[in-house]
C-alpha cells in the first residue's frame, strides 16, 4: 500500500503532465495546497521533495515552487546486464520493472553488459564509468566471492551500486546496497502452509546439500518446530533436471510416501510435473506441489502451479527507488542497506481447487 506522500506525490505528478499546473506556472503556497490535499506540510514536502528530483519542480527561494519547463532527466542510472542466458535466471523478469519505475520517475538508464566492460584494463573501465557521470548502479549480478574483477572496479568507482536480487552474504562481501529474499522465512512459510494444507509427510526437493544457503540439518530442524515428519528420507537433492526423476522415484517409493512436495525452483516443478504425468499420479488428488519463484507462467501449467511468489516486477521497482533514496540522501558506502523484499503464497490448483493470494512476507530493512 502507498503511504500517504506517494499518494501526493502521484496527484501532483498527474495534474503537471496533464497541465493542470502548466509549465512555467508557480503551484500553490505549501500551507494552501496541504489544505486542499488535506495532508501535513510535512507529508506534502515529501511529495515536493520526489517531484524536485524528477526534475519536475524548481523551487526558488522567496519566490515559490515552479513547473519546469524542461522535463529532461536529472539523474541517470547505469544497469549493469547479466550476461547468463539460461531460462531460469531471474533478471529478464526483474527488468521490466526497472524500466517502468524508472520512466515513472523520470530517471534515465543506461544499459551496458559485463562483456563490454570487460573489453577494456581495469583502470580505463573505472574512468568511462565515472566520465559518463551515472548517480547510480544497478548491477543484476549476485553471489560475490570477493575477488571478481567487476566487483573491484565497481568499488573503485565511487558511485552507489545496488544489487536487486542478490544474497545476503553479498552485502558484506561487496558493500553494496542489497535486495534478497528471506529465504529461511520463506521455507518455514512454505512449510507451515503445507501443514495447514493437511500435510504431514512433505517431501522436499532441493539442487545442493545447502540450497538456497541453508542446510540439511537447519531444514530438518524447521519441520521438527513446525510439526511435520522430519524424517531425512523425505528430503531430497538434484544436482540436475534430470536427477529429478529418480529423486521421485525414491519419493514415491517409500513405505509411506510423501502427500506433498516442495520444490526449491518453479523449474523443478515443471520437471516433477513431467514424472508425475508419466505415471498417471494425479495432482492434487495424489500429491500436492509447491514450488518458490512464481515467474513462470504457473497459471498455464495443468493443473495451475501455487508458488511462493517473488514478484520479480516488484522488486526491479523497488530497486530503482532504493537506488534513488541512496543518491539522493548521499548515504556513504558503511550505509548501504540490506532489504529483504516481500514475498507471497498464490494458491492454486496445484494445492488446492482455489486460488488466491496469502500475504506472507513484508519488507524488512536491516541497516
Amino acid at each position: 500500500m502507498q503511504s500517504k506522500s506517494q499518494q501526493i506525490y502521484h496527484v501532483l505528478k498527474n495534474r503537471i503532465e496533464e497541465s493542470f499546473y502548466p509549465g512555467g506556472s508557480r503551484l500553490p503556497k505549501e500551507i494552501e495546497l496541504a489544505e486542499e490535499l488535506r495532508v501535513s506540510r510535512k507529508t506534502l514536502r515529501l511529495a515536493l521533495d520526489q517531484l524536485a528530483r524528477q526534475n519536475l519542480i524548481e523551487r526558488i527561494k522567496r519566490k515559490g515552487t515552479f513547473v519546469r519547463t524542461d522535463h529532461k532527466a536529472k539523474y541517470k542510472i547505469l544497469l549493469i546486464l547479466n550476461e547468463e542466458r539460461e531460462i531460469y535466471n531471474p533478471y529478464p523478469y526483474i527488468m521490466p520493472g526497472i524500466q517502468t519505475a524508472a520512466e515513472a520517475m523520470n530517471i534515465q538508464v543506461e544499459s551496458c553488459t559485463e562483456e563490454s566492460l570487460g573489453t577494456l584494463s581495469a583502470r580505463d573501465m573505472v574512468r568511462n564509468i565515472r566520465m559518463n557521470k551515472p548517480d547510480g548502479i544497478i548491477c543484476l549480478r549476485n553471489n560475490f566471492r570477493g575477488d571478481e574483477a567487476l566487483l573491484k572496479i565497481l568499488q573503485k568507482t565511487g558511485i552507489p551500486v545496488l544489487l536487486p536480487h542478490a544474497a545476503i552474504s553479498d552485502h558484506a562481501v561487496t558493500g553494496f546496497a542489497v535486495l534478497c529474499m528471506d529465504f529461511p522465512r520463506i521455507m518455514k512459510d512454505g512449510l507451515e502452509y503445507l501443514k495447514g494444507q493437511g500435510h504431514q509427510k512433505i517431501a522436499t526437493l532441493s539442487w545442493a546439500e545447502s540450497g538456497r544457503g541453508i542446510t540439511r540439518e537447519e531444514y530438518l530442524r524447521w519441520q521438527q518446530e513446525i510439526g511435520v515428519d522430519s524424517n531425512p528420507v523425505y528430503y531430497h537433492t538434484a544436482a540436475s533436471f534430470d536427477a529429478i526423476p529418480d529423486a521421485m522415484e525414491q519419493l514415491l517409493a517409500l513405505p509411506h510416501p510423501p502427500t506433498a512436495v516442495f520444490c526449491y525452483s518453479d523449474f523443478f516443478a515443471i520437471r516433477i510435473y513431467q514424472y508425475l504425468k508419466s505415471r498417471n499420479i494425479r495432482i492434487p488428488e495424489q500429491l500436492s506441489v509447491l514450488s518458490i519463484g512464481g515467474h513462470i507462467g504457473c497459471n498455464y501449467l495443468s493443473p495451475t502451479l501455487s508458488a511462493i511468489d517473488f514478484d520479480l516486477l516488484g522488486i526491479g521497482q523497488l530497486a530503482v527507488r532504493t537506488i534513488m533514496e541512496i543518491v539522493c540522501s548521499r548515504k556513504t558506502c558503511r550505509e548501504m542497506p540490506l532489504i529483504f523484499c516481500p514475498h507471497h503464497i498464490i494458491e492454486r490448483q496445484s494445492t488446492n481447487l482455489g486460488t488466491h493470494s496469502i500475504k506472507i512476507g513484508k519488507r524488512r530493512q536491516i541497516p
